[in-house]
Order: structure tokens, then sequence, then C-alpha cells
């Protein structure tokens, strides 16, 4: 399976433009997925406390691994 990532905005009427630069790969094929990411308000929030989290977790004694 193949996959190509792009970005849109300003969606109207549920209607997502495909760029034309991948709409013609998906020429002659029969089955396609679909998958929707869309942005959170709260994402930035969460976003912080994983990097909060991920430096709480790392002590001097890790520091060791930095130098391999």
């Amino acid at each position: 399976m193949q996959a190509v990532e792009f970005s849109v905005s300003g969606v109207k009427d549920s209607i997502i433009q495909i760029p034309d630069e991948y709409a013609r790969l998906l020429k002659g094929r029969k089955k396609i997925k679909i998958i929707i990411l869309f942005a959170e308000e709260e994402e930035g929030d969460w976003d912080r406390l994983a990097l909060q989290q991920f430096f709480e977790g790392y002590s001097e004694e890790d520091s060791i691994y930095d130098k391999l």
C-alpha cells in the first residue's frame, strides 16, 4: 500500500479537493483507503503535556547515552 500526504484548508460543503499530482495516481485504482486527520483545538495542550512528561522521565544518569 502506498500513501501520500497533503493539507487542505477551507473545506466547503464537505468536499475535499485532491491536488492534481495525487489525483493522477488514483486513476484506475479499484480500492482507495482514505484517512482524515484534523487538529483539535486542545492539541497544543496535549503536545506540551507529552513533552513535559517525557522530560520528567529523563535524568542525568541518562546522559551517558548521549555520547553513543
